[in-house]
């Protein structure tokens, strides 16, 4: 198994603009669970799980210090936004 990895974009209109062309799957139903041991290492790593409309099933898992990694950029992008950045999205609460 590869190295996980996050693929961040913090600014999310116009992300991934190799996807303007094609078709997209919009699902809001996304399973989540946390595996103990589940990194090649030992550490805890988080599987997401997305059910797609003709039966099949994505599985993606990261770890968890990537993932924690990641909401906190997110976090900080958004808290900036809120206090008048030229950051575009929605404020962050927390």
């Amino acid at each position: 198994m590869s190295r996980p990895t996050i693929d961040l974009r913090l600014d999310g209109d116009g992300a991934w603009p190799d996807l303007e062309d094609r078709p997209i799957i919009h699902l809001t139903d996304i399973g989540m669970s946390g595996l103990r041991d589940g990194m090649k290492g030992g550490g805890p790593s988080i599987v997401f799980r997305l059910d797609l409309p003709d039966g099949q099933t994505v599985i993606a898992e990261t770890s968890l210090g990537l993932l924690e990694s990641a909401l906190n950029a997110l976090k900080i992008a958004f808290r900036k936004a809120s206090a008048g950045s030229t950051f575009g999205g929605p404020s962050y609460g927390n």
